[in-house]
């Protein structure tokens, strides 16, 4: 069984400790917009001089809602059927600028726009063949307000 990510050009390499392996994003040093995933080519400005890098672990929420209905495929965590699906937190997560969407772990009544949340890398689903595939998703953090 082998460990993989959920998508290619989201996490750094993860062969050597996958449960710590950050998240990548893309910044555009023509325009500064910043992306989650690695890109060849600002989405904003289309420029190719983007650099990629690591997202730091602790943001904040942006924006979030309930879930209350099966996403797509490939998502595989839990029943994609609508009598059997749990609504579920998701936010928009706000990490060194970049915007990006995950699922939310913690106490639902701690959800409110800039509570500080943590990138967590953990175990999704099993693949056909047996491999294990990582996922991310935002952890509430105690407010320190």
């Amino acid at each position: 069984m082998a460990v993989i990510p959920f998508a290619e050009g989201f996490m750094e390499d993860i062969s050597a400790n996958p449960y710590d392996a950050n998240l990548m994003k893309s910044v555009c040093n023509d325009c500064g917009t910043g992306f989650f995933g690695t890109k060849d080519r600002c989405e904003n400005c289309a420029s190719q001089d983007v650099e990629q890098g690591v997202l730091d672990r602790d943001g904040e929420i942006y924006t979030y809602t309930i879930q209350r209905y099966p996403p797509p495929e490939p998502y595989k965590l839990g029943s994609t059927d609508r009598d059997e699906w749990t609504p579920r937190p998701v936010a928009y997560g706000e990490f060194d600028g970049v915007r990006f969407l995950g699922l939310v772990d913690g106490d639902r009544q701690q959800l409110e726009v800039g509570a500080p949340i943590e990138l967590v890398v953990e175990p999704g689903w099993e693949t056909d063949d047996g491999d294990e595939v990582l996922i991310y998703k935002f952890a509430l953090q105690e407010n320190e307000t």
